[in-house]
């Protein structure tokens, strides 16, 4: 260390220690091994050790550090003895506070060759001027004065300074001379010889600082320049040599400190006298008081001295007589203006809103008077607080500077000089560009020629522009187009130029500004010109233009003008491709500027990468790793990267290219390079977005490594969190996610982020949990993650009780841990196991679903979406209702909490949601308080969708509970919540899912014949359902899924009423009800799935209003009512399908099984119903339609007009009547439901005694009924025909019963009773067969009743009476029902004892019939009670009790009732 620094010459100052006054004596101290100076010069080694040392005393006491140079002969180890004055300088240290001084390092150098003076040039001159400086007799004084002089003049040579004071001897003598007493009047010279000779030796840097530290030259000078006013050439010599030592920074802070009296000399000396001699000496300690001041943590204080500030003020004003001298005092005096005005606190005070004499003085100071009429300025608002001394002696200076530039240059100079320091200020610097100054700024900027006030000018003007808020107001008020003129004339020299495009470069910093800038013509010209390549553009003019375009860039729009102009991007290309430190600032704005240009929002990208210069340099500069090139680089890799987002497949396709590039850089291992790792590392993640390039890019080995090894970087953050990112966006890719995870390298990197808990490299670790969260996504990796180490890491990062949650991002770990459990829930197996796993998972999901922190709702979010994960399996569901601790977290998640995300709740009320799925915990979950407010309260108005749609499918689940749906619909708070839910219909706003989710709850409710009744009381529910049916979901306002969904649901209410006898009467009595049956049924049969379900429930509507007799009566007999419902809708909905299709449907289905809610994914619309169900659909809304007409037959008063209508002349027309006709004789087995409808309507107009006779003779409707009694199961029937055939509800049975009670009706006409009787192969056999059904059901029951009946009406014929008897088939079949006594024969027996009465009557039968002794005693006991009247006793079957066949694909029938959707 001794040889490097005695080579180099550096002052050291080792301080490494610190000790109090008890050790060695009170300091430690350190060495200057620096030796002596002339031996080192000469030897150039390493200087010995018995040598003269420098040592510097580093002293602390109360906290303030102060360096005293001892001259001694020391040894390498020596004993601190306490300098001279220390003991007072003591005191005074006890008396400061804490100073923020630090050891520096003294960086001079002193060379040998700077010494010119050989050595015996020095003996023969040097050494006679020192040894007669150093007499001290008073014989020989003026040798001594000849000596002092000539080292004076010696001193003033600047090659000479740095040696004269290395010289002891030299000291010495000059110390010699100084110290004499000033009263003798012949030593004066002597003495100011000496101290001019110490403010020339001051002058040279490396002297500064030794000099203050030597306690005697400082003591001299001090002293000197405290000196009375009489011996002023004393004074100024030495208070030029402290203002030359006040420029060493160390030196300034202690002078201030004033320990040895240099501040209040200074301030004394500043102070102006009366007369000329003194005006130096006031020069002299202003300029020392602006070094001072240079020191940026001294001005407040400076500013502070109320003497120093008079000083100032004094300094500064015009005084007469004027002359050269004080004018150079009050250029000192702006001079130290401008260097304390440089601190904030100050500017606001020597430059406030009101105009005071400083400010008015540097204004005034500042004026180019042959250029600027003074005469307005000087007025009473401007000439403000001035004496009249100096206002008449700046009036006196003005009068007589007319025909100069200006008072005096170094004055104007100091002045503009002074506004600049204030300009950096932005309160001032706007309160400065207001008139008058604003003008004195433009005058001076836009002057020919390169003075300095020119340039302090301009400069001020630019501090002006580094405000950002004053950046418009410049360039709009005349600042921007002098920047333009200065910078783009080359006639300029190169300072103004510079100055020129500095401005443009501060006001193109501006947002506001860059757009105003680029649509000038001029700055456009400007920044072409600057640009350029001419042989008179220098290098730094260039590299500053290109500055200004390169911030001009960042403007995107301005950033595309640029890319398309030509000649700009050739300039660009050229200055990226320039070599040499000269240019490497160039270089940097090109390149800065192609970054500019790949911003991703201009879609550059391609345009850039196929120019291939443009390319290749990027590239190049890319992987260049030279150090001065670093910002280049990063410059190059952050194009690439804006590239990366822009042509993610282009860039990886490019291997040897880009691609390349990018894993070059990104594998990089210095300390050098991590930020162009990371830029790399960024733009390979970026391009792992491209879907395409996932596969690839996972079998890229290479990349791999890349990515693994960087995400193991816990030493470049940005780079492990791009690695890791990518990482994840390929695990998106299921594919990759499997290998991913079986591959040890990549799995294992993952596993040992996530497992680190460095708060330190927690955005890393929360990257490596989102992988494993995007790993879980893949199904194949649930269960052996579950079986890893991951799922210890996981559960270990979601319990907060292992770690302290310090950070926002260690509470975002845990919720990307619990998300990775929420994944693990959409296994099946893994919820058993994850359930029973109570100190594992669950105790962690309990925790999280717990906290109270705002920092963790996500937390909490994600612990209630996994309980509602789990309850999706059937078997935990009862299970996780009666654990306590989950039922209460649950039912208070549930619950609304201003403090908690809403998503939580939302994830609570799913669970809830699944639990009512459940048929053991629909009950239990309404009787719990808690549960039953949170869904109510969850069921109103929410604040959000999914909440609301949770809480009102639970309660609609809940509602499927016959126990509950009385309960639930008289609870007040339920039916307003459910009813405000579909409110928002009333105002005409599209329908939304609450509408359709609270309507299909209601409709659940209304399945309870006790509610129906209430239910349609509730005027504003049933408002509400009336105008959500009457919806045109065809509309494209309401062209929508929920449209169809909830108008379906307010049908299948009006349905539901209906069902209600009380509701009938008033329902059809309502016009809008009426208007929602005609529109929807008029409506065009749609391929949408719902509004063919709508459709069917309200034709099934119309059959339940038609059971009551009013309105059977009411629809066919008023006209209104007839021509709107019933031709309009009955007739045209009732006609036979030209196919019967295929397939299966149940309307429960319907509502029921369409939605899937997940959490915390939003609500999915249920699919359309598929296109094979909505025929089966249409054909179960045509048989309804076929039923309300068959229900109208039923009324006597209807069953001879329908009957009239149908005549030869109308029939093929659609009718009532040819409906059911046709309905009736088709012979298809698929169609057999409408054929029952059909024959039980024929049945019903068969009562009416008018018809019987011309249905009979109509040979189809005879053929119809004839053909439906004889239909009887068989041996050998197929699969279709069993079904059919089958006892519990079988259609044939039903199509067998209504042409049995036809027939029946029909043998109550006398005129048509022969016909039957002769018609002994169809109608007879019928009624035959008929009589011999074994009933086993009531169906049977009735249809063997019908046939008793027909032939009881048979045997009112005397005609037939004989025939009957002596029939022996008729006799044993009639025998056979009389002789049934079960209950379920009792209609039958009743009309076979009927029969047989008739027949005993007959004369001829007696004698036969009396031989059948039973059945006479039989007939006789009967034949009291009985009337002699026929009674039709007739039986309309309902729609709701048919069934409809649909027939699968395979030939087999598969059955389902149509009624019984409520």
């Amino acid at each position: 260390h001794e040889q490097h620094f005695a080579q180099r010459g550096r002052f050291v100052v080792l301080a490494r220690g610190w000790a109090t006054r008890r050790v060695r004596g009170g300091a430690h101290a350190a060495r200057w091994c620096a030796g002596d100076m002339r031996s080192a010069s000469r030897t150039r080694s390493s200087p010995s050790r018995s040598l003269s040392y420098k040592a510097v005393a580093v002293l602390w006491w109360f906290g303030t550090a102060c360096l005293v140079p001892i001259e001694a002969k020391l040894p390498m180890k020596f004993k601190f003895r306490p300098p001279f004055g220390f003991s007072k300088m003591d005191k005074q240290l006890s008396m400061l506070g804490k100073a923020d001084f630090a050891v520096k390092e003294y960086d001079t150098v002193l060379s040998a060759n700077a010494l010119k003076l050989k050595e015996d040039e020095i003996e023969k001159a040097a050494e006679v001027f020192i040894k007669a400086a150093e007499i001290r007799t008073t014989v020989d004084r003026e040798a001594r004065q000849f000596g002092a002089c000539g080292l004076k003049n010696l001193a003033a040579n600047d090659d000479n300074r740095q040696a004269m004071w290395a010289d002891m001897k030299v000291r010495n003598a000059l110390l010699n001379c100084a110290t004499l007493d000033p009263e003798e009047t012949a030593d004066e010279e002597t003495i100011n010889c000496a101290l001019e000779a110490f403010a020339s030796l001051s002058l040279d840097p490396v002297n500064r600082g030794p000099m203050w530290f030597n306690p005697r030259v400082r003591m001299i000078l001090v002293g000197r320049a405290k000196t009375p006013v009489r011996f002023y050439d004393a004074r100024k010599h030495a208070l030029a040599a402290l203002r030359n030592m006040a420029v060493h920074k160390l030196v300034a802070k202690l002078m201030w400190l004033d320990i040895w009296g240099a501040r209040r000399a200074f301030i004394q000396g500043a102070r102006l006298g009366d007369s000329e001699q003194e005006y130096k000496v006031t020069t002299n300690a202003l300029e020392g008081l602006a070094n001072l001041a240079m020191v940026k943590c001294q001005r407040t204080a400076m500013w502070a001295n109320q003497n120093l500030k008079a000083t100032i003020v004094k300094a500064i004003a015009f005084t007469l007589p004027l002359c050269v001298q004080k004018n150079e005092i009050r250029a000192a005096g702006l001079g130290l203006l401008a260097n304390l005005g440089m601190d904030k606190s100050n500017a606001n005070d020597i430059w406030p809103v009101s105009n005071t004499p400083i400010k008015f003085w540097i204004w005034i100071s500042s004026l180019p008077l042959s250029e600027i009429d003074l005469q307005p300025y000087l007025d009473k608002k401007y000439v403000i607080g001035l004496t009249p001394a100096e206002k008449k002696a700046m009036e006196t200076a003005t009068s007589a500077a007319d025909d100069a530039d200006s008072i005096c240059t170094s004055v104007t100079q100091k002045a503009l000089e002074c506004m600049n320091g204030l300009a950096f200020t932005s309160s001032v610097a706007m309160r400065m560009w207001k008139e008058p100054t604003k003008t004195v700024l433009l005058v001076w900027g836009e002057r020919s020629g390169c003075d300095d006030c020119r340039l302090w000018a301009l400069y001020t003007v630019t501090s002006m522009a580094s405000n950002e808020d004053m950046r418009l107001d410049l360039w709009n008020d005349r600042a921007g187009p002098m920047f333009d003129r200065v910078s783009a004339a080359e006639s300029e020299c190169e300072e103004v130029r510079f100055l020129g495009y500095e401005g443009l470069w501060e006001i193109a910093g501006s947002k506001d500004t860059q757009r105003l800038m680029w649509n000038s013509t001029n700055t456009q010209k400007t920044i072409v010109v600057g640009t350029s390549f001419k042989e008179t553009n220098p290098s730094a003019i260039r590299s500053v233009a290109f500055g200004v375009l390169w911030r001009l860039t960042t403007n995107p729009t301005i950033a595309n003008d640029t890319w398309q102009n030509v000649s700009v991007r050739k300039n660009v290309i050229r200055a990226s491709r320039m070599t040499g430190s000269e240019n490497i600032l160039t270089r940097q704005f090109a390149l800065g500027i192609m970054y500019e240009w790949s911003n991703p929002a201009l879609f550059l990208g391609a345009e850039m990468y196929s120019d291939n210069p443009l390319k290749q340099t990027i590239f190049t500069v890319a992987v260049n790793t030279e150090p001065w090139m670093r910002t280049c680089q990063l410059q190059a890799v952050g194009t690439l990267r804006n590239w990366a987002i822009q042509l993610r497949i282009i860039l990886w396709q490019d291997g040897e290219g880009a691609r390349d590039i990018l894993l070059r850089v990104a594998n990089y291992n210095s300390r050098q390079h991590q930020r162009a790792r990371a830029l790399a590392m960024c733009a390979l993640q970026e391009l792992s977005q491209a879907h395409p390039n996932r596969e690839p890019m996972w079998t890229n080995s290479r990349l791999v490594d890349t990515f693994n090894n960087g995400a193991l970087d816990s030493d470049n953050a940005r780079s492990q969190e791009c690695a890791l990112a990518g990482i994840v966006w390929l695990a998106t890719l299921p594919s990759n996610a499997v290998s991913m995870w079986s591959t040890n390298g990549t799995r294992e990197v993952i596993l040992y982020t996530a497992g680190k808990c460095n708060p330190f490299h927690a955005q890393a670790q929360k990257l490596a949990v989102a992988a494993l969260q995007t790993l879980a996504q893949t199904p194949e990796n649930r269960k052996p993650m579950w079986f890893s180490r991951a799922s210890f890491i996981v559960i270990r990062l979601a319990n907060p009780s292992l770690f302290e949650l310090i950070s926002p991002i260690q509470h975002e770990i845990r919720a990307r841990a619990l998300a990775v459990l929420w994944t693990f829930a959409l296994n099946d197996e893994l919820r058993q196991r994850m359930f029973w796993d109570k100190f594992g998972a669950m105790w962690v999901i309990g925790i999280a679903a717990a906290t109270e922190c705002p920092l963790q709702s996500r937390a909490r979010v994600y612990a209630y979406a996994t309980y509602s994960r789990l309850a999706e399996s059937a078997r935990l569901r009862a299970l996780m209702w009666y654990d306590p601790i989950i039922r209460v977290l649950v039912i208070e998640g549930s619950e609304w909490n201003p403090t908690f995300r809403e998503e939580s709740r939302a994830g609570a009320m799913a669970t809830l949601w699944q639990f009512s799925f459940d048929p053991q915990l629909k009950k239990p979950m309404w009787a719990c308080r808690g549960t039953r407010l949170s869904l109510i309260s969850g069921a109103a108005n929410g604040p959000t969708d999914k909440v609301q749609l949770y809480a009102i499918y639970s309660l609609r689940n809940l509602a499927e509970a016959v126990s509950n749906q009385v309960s639930m619909w008289n609870t007040p708070n339920l039916q307003t919540a459910l009813i405000d839910a579909i409110d928002c219909t009333k105002t005409g706003c599209p329908p939304t899912l609450p509408d359709a989710f609270a309507l299909s709850a209601l409709q659940v409710l209304a399945y309870s014949s006790i509610n129906q009744q209430s239910m349609w009381k509730t005027k504003d529910l049933v408002d509400q359902v009336l105008i959500v049916a009457a919806r045109d979901c065809e509309d494209e306002f309401y062209d929508d899924s929920t449209c169809w969904h909830s108008r379906q649901y307010a049908l299948a209410m009006l349905l539901l009423f209906s069902e209600a006898k009380e509701n009938r009467r008033d329902m059809f009595q309502r016009p809008e009800v009426r208007g929602v049956l005609k529109s929807t049924c008029t409506a065009p049969w749609t391929e949408n799935g719902e509004g063919v379900v709508g459709r069917t429930y309200v034709l099934e509507t119309l059959q339940f209003l038609a059971d009551e007799d009013t309105t059977a009566d009411a629809l066919w007999q008023n006209p209104a009512y007839r021509s709107s419902l019933v031709d309009e809708c009955l007739v045209a909905n009732s006609l036979l399908p030209k196919r019967m299709p295929v397939g299966q449907w149940r309307r429960e289905t319907i509502g029921d099984d369409d939605t899937e809610i997940l959490v915390p994914v939003l609500f999915v619309a249920t699919q359309e119903l598929p296109a094979g169900n909505q025929a089966v659909v249409k054909a179960g809304g045509r048989m309804y339609a076929l039923g309300v007409l068959t229900t109208i037959a039923k009324r006597p008063d209807n069953q001879f007009s329908m009957w009239d209508e149908y005549t030869p002349v109308t029939r093929g027309i659609p009718s009532a009547v040819d409906n059911l006709v046709a309905a009736c004789s088709i012979k298809n087995a698929r169609f057999n439901d409408f054929r029952a409808i059909g024959c039980q309507g024929l049945a019903n107009l068969a009562e009416c005694a008018t018809n019987k006779k011309p249905m009979w003779d109509d040979a189809e409707v005879r053929a119809c009924m004839v053909r439906a009694g004889n239909e009887h199961p068989m041996y050998d029937m197929d699969e279709i025909q069993e079904n059919q055939w089958r006892p519990d509800g079988g259609v044939l049975n039903d199509v067998r019963e209504a042409g049995m009670r036809g027939l029946a009706n029909l043998a109550a006409c006398l005129g048509v009773t022969l016909a039957i009787w002769l018609d002994a192969g169809t109608a007879r056999q019928a009624l035959q067969l008929g009589t011999r059904i074994t009933p086993t059901n009531e169906q049977d029951a009735r249809t063997r009743e019908n046939a008793c009946r027909g032939f009881a009406n048979l045997a009112q014929s005397e005609d037939n009476r004989e025939a009957i008897w002596r029939n022996e088939e008729v006799r044993d079949g009639i025998m056979e029902a009389a002789k049934d006594t079960s209950c379920l024969n009792t209609g039958a027996r009743k009309f076979c004892m009927q029969t047989l009465n008739e027949l005993s009557e007959n004369s001829q039968n007696q004698p036969t019939m009396w031989a059948g002794a039973e059945a006479i005693a039989v007939a006789r006991r009967r034949r009291s009670g009985m009337s002699r009247r026929l009674s039709s006793s007739s039986t309309t079957v309902r729609l709701g009790q048919v069934s409809i066949a649909r027939h699968n694909e395979d030939g087999g029938e598969a059955w389902a009732r149509l009624a019984g959707f409520a």
